[in-house]
């Protein structure tokens, strides 16, 4: 079956990872918020940026709240992903997408969303469709939950059937 490493913050470097035999179809890479202004600055334009919320972090590093959340947003602001799924409980980030919609002509895909993948106390839904109970995952706290959803929509962005990959 397929590969996946763990690269990047945790497990090998992400360089270390590349084969040129075995390029993957899909690559899925975090990236904290100091590190987006670099993909913003390379000129990559990613086909799914996903921004889970604005929660201010490393400000030691981005000197005030206002250069973290700007920072943060680059992903959006500056490398204009073809699609940018984004949390719909953030009002920093419905903003954010309102505006990347509309400069940048980003097609905007909203989890947390009663339309989209949410959850309803621990049961995870895909619209008005029950999909799973979410309790017995080895996902700790409701906010990983939450992120499951985000993960499932940019799988629907990429074109594949999320209902399918959902765990059951």
């Amino acid at each position: 079956g397929p590969v996946t490493p763990l690269a990047g913050n945790i497990g090998m470097r992400l360089l270390e990872v590349l084969d040129p035999a075995q390029v993957p179809e899909f690559w899925a890479i975090e990236l904290s918020s100091y590190q987006t202004g670099d993909v913003a600055a390379s000129g990559a334009h990613p086909q799914v940026g996903v921004v889970l919320n604005v929660f201010p972090e490393h400000l030691d590093w981005h000197g005030s709240h206002e250069r973290y959340v700007e920072d943060k947003l680059r992903l959006l602001t500056h490398a204009a992903p073809a699609i940018a799924v984004l949390n719909s409980n953030d009002a920093r980030l419905v903003g954010a997408g309102v505006a990347a919609s509309r400069d940048a002509h980003t097609d905007v895909r909203w989890f947390g969303d009663r339309n989209g993948w949410h959850l309803r106390e621990d049961a995870l839904y895909r619209g008005d469709t029950w999909v799973m109970d979410t309790r017995n995952l080895p996902l700790p706290g409701r906010h990983n939950r939450g992120n499951l959803c985000a993960v499932l929509t940019a799988i629907e962005a990429l074109g594949l059937d999320a209902v399918a990959l959902a765990p059951h």
